[in-house]
């Protein structure tokens, strides 16, 4: 189970590969990210089986799941999720969840490196 886990990690699915960081919590936080995934990945088999598709195609079909951009009265942006295909709906009923109905619109915020912070603290 160990060597088939480190080949999980190691292949498209996650994608382990040497990552060169030069602080040891980086790498901790790396590979821990990689074992949390590995882990959704096995709980995903568990939901879905009974299906005749990898975890890898499955999760590439959730892909295809699109959003609509709506404008309320107040001007107010929602997104709004179409019926999902056959397939998709049987991968939520598999993995017990429901589809969402509306999903609140992003906002866009600002990215900032600790560069740009540096800079700002120094303005």
């Amino acid at each position: 189970m160990v060597d088939g886990t480190f080949r999980t990690c190691k292949t498209g699915q996650l994608e382990l590969r040497p990552i060169y960081v030069r602080k040891k919590d980086r790498t901790r936080g790396h590979v821990w990210v990689v074992m949390l995934s590995y882990l959704l990945i096995q709980k995903l088999r568990g939901y879905w089986g009974k299906l005749d598709r990898t975890v890898e195609e499955r999760i590439k079909l959730l892909e295809t799941l699109c959003t609509v951009e709506v404008q309320l009265d107040d001007n107010i942006p929602i997104l709004y999720v179409p019926k999902p295909q056959k397939e998709i709906e049987q991968l939520f009923t598999g993995a017990n969840i429901t589809s969402p109905e509306m999903l609140p619109k992003k906002i866009k915020t600002k990215s900032y490196t600790n560069r740009k912070l540096k800079n700002i603290a120094c303005k």
